[in-house]
């Protein structure tokens, strides 16, 4: 039997395709459409790095532009009680080098340009507010739009933000990972595996996780 199309219904318009644009952007780079659904290629500007969902996790630092916030206090302004945050590199490096608190530095590198970072801040107080990690830790913050910053972060090896960096209380670099909010549980798992193993040397795993590393 011979199956007949329905009549269409009045009111009604036929469906249409809609029409996929032709690119999208990615921090002022336009990459091909069809690279939002493919993960991560010479399709995307080396500048940042997305996932097969073409959510970006961690950006470059170039610095866009910036809308005003219209009077509300900026995000990365908040909870500020629970980070040092130095006012220039130098500062920075005195923090680093001679940190007499004996405890290791968490450093949160981050821009208030950076999305990425925006997401992930919440969490990120969260973990430094936590009276057990503020026990072993002391949280400080590095806004690498100041002068020198990034610069000092780029020659320790960091390609993106938000990043996290751990040195030691003589100031020795113990780690460096990702900090994005997709990272946040790995984030708290480096922090009590650091805490766990205070005094040792560190290595990261390709998916950003520290391992002690043994004792020679």
């Amino acid at each position: 039997m011979l199956v007949q199309p329905s009549p269409p219904i009045a009111g009604l318009q036929p469906f249409q395709t809609p029409k996929c644009p032709s690119s999208i952007t990615t921090f002022g780079q336009p990459a091909p459409y069809f690279a939002r659904n493919t993960p991560p290629s010479r399709h995307f500007p080396e500048s940042s790095r997305i996932s097969h969902l073409g959510r970006v996790h961690a950006t470059s630092m170039e610095k866009p532009e910036v809308e005003s916030t219209g009077g509300k206090v900026e995000w990365f302004k908040k909870q500020k009680e629970l980070w040092v945050e130095p006012e220039d590199k130098e500062a920075l490096l005195e923090l680093i080098e001679n940190n007499d608190s004996g405890k290791p530095i968490v450093l949160d590198c981050y821009a208030g340009w950076c999305s990425s970072c925006k997401s992930a801040y919440p969490a990120l107080c969260k973990i430094a507010s936590n009276e057990d990690h503020r026990k072993n830790f002391l949280f400080a913050k590095a806004d690498i739009q100041v002068p020198g910053v990034i610069g000092f972060i780029r020659s320790h090896g960091v390609k993106g933000i938000p990043t996290i960096m751990v040195f030691d209380p003589t100031g020795e670099l113990l780690a460096t990972f990702g900090a994005s909010f997709r990272k946040i549980n790995m984030v708290k798992a480096n922090l009590v595996v650091m805490a766990a193993n205070a005094g040792s040397k560190f290595r990261v795993d390709p998916n950003g996780f520290v391992i002690p590393k043994p004792e020679d």
